[in-house]
């Protein structure tokens, strides 16, 4: 199979790793310019390079892995898949829930393998938890709730697309770290959130920009910035069966490097992980303890994005999806669409409950 990536940052570079473990055949990267692109493909010993995104629609690419500003991902998706490609997208999958779902019924016109890249379900102790809780391990879901906070939105930091909201869009913590606690929420319970209600909070809307580099405070050379997105969301989550859940989302939690946390709670017991912790998974019970389940390998041996891509690339192997595929599809990246739309709406309507429209 050969393959073409569109992008050159960081998840781009995770996808370029991944895939030549798997022994897969990158023969083209799209950049957002000549330079860029072509010291990726050096990088990666990649044979083509440039920043014409007709580029990864050559006859001779079977997939392309989508890994730009979210803005440009709805016309790029379309257009590789009328080409005939299979695609691989990073979140979010787009803005706007109506695109997001036509994208969902051309991917399925065209019976192409189409994947979204929510990677932290392949951690091994997510798949085991998933497994426990939705086989009754826990009895009766009640509840679920948990965190995602980073600090990497902490002033001084640098200037990047994530601040144009042409390329990012309105959002910025709930659809960058937020769409993944929401994805691997449902993927442990089996069960989709149905509404919100939710509270944002920006604390330096005013920036100033020198170079790369954003402050809090003006000076003297200094361009003054307005920034709306939110550095900070907290989310009421009403999931379908009856479950409830709540969510805290910080771009701007000091020491915080990438933790995501999920709880669950069941009639029969409460099990929790969390990524700064990746490889244990501890369940209780009442008047039991807790007891921690440990996979020695998983930091040494077990990658997120390999193991989704194994996943993805068998299907793609057989030439289609498979009936009930094992990696998140177009289909679970239009649901987060719809979710984190109604998140931004709950917060800028008073915080109140919006039903989800997917």
């Amino acid at each position: 199979m050969n393959v073409a990536i569109v992008g050159t940052g960081l998840i781009a570079g995770y996808h370029a790793r991944a895939l030549k473990d798997q022994g897969s055949s990158i023969v083209t990267v799209v950049g957002s310019g000549p330079k860029k692109a072509q010291e990726f493909a050096r990088r990666w010993g990649i044979p083509r390079a440039g920043a014409d995104y007709n580029m990864a629609l050559a006859d001779d690419i079977d997939v392309v892995h989508i890994c730009t500003p979210p803005a440009l991902h709805y016309q790029m998706v379309r257009a590789a898949l009328e080409a005939g490609k299979h695609v691989v997208c990073e979140k979010p999958f787009t803005f706007d829930p109506a695109e997001s779902k036509a994208l969902v019924e051309l991917a399925e016109s065209t019976n192409l393998v189409n994947a979204v890249g929510f990677n932290i379900r392949f951690h091994p102790a997510c798949q085991q938890a998933r497994e426990l809780i939705t086989g009754g391990d826990l009895g009766k879901v009640n509840f679920v709730h948990g965190s995602y906070l980073q600090e990497f939105h902490l002033l001084p930091c640098p200037y990047g697309w994530r601040y144009d909201p042409k390329l990012s869009g309105p959002m910025r913590a709930v659809t960058e770290i937020g769409s993944h606690w929401v994805d691997i929420a449902e993927f442990f319970i089996g069960s989709e959130v149905e509404a919100v209600a939710a509270q944002f909070g920006n604390f330096n809307p005013r920036r100033w920009r020198t170079g790369d580099t954003m402050v809090a405070e003006p000076t003297e050379e200094a361009k003054e910035l307005q920034v709306d997105s939110e550095d900070v969301a907290f989310m009421l989550i009403r999931f379908k069966d009856g479950v409830i859940g709540n969510v805290a989302l910080s771009e701007v939690s000091h020491g915080r490097i990438n933790y995501c946390s999920v709880e669950v709670g069941g009639d029969q017991g409460t099990l929790w992980w969390n990524s700064e912790d990746e490889h244990r998974l501890n369940i209780g019970r009442l008047g039991k303890g807790v007891c921690t389940q440990v996979n020695p390998w998983a930091d040494a041996y077990q990658d997120t994005f390999r193991s989704m891509f194994a996943a993805i690339y068998a299907d793609i192997a057989a030439g289609h999806p498979s009936e009930n595929p094992k990696y998140p599809t177009f289909i679970d990246g239009h649901r987060n669409v719809a979710i984190c739309a109604a998140a931004y709406r709950s917060a800028n309507e008073n915080s109140r409950w919006v039903e989800v429209q997917s």
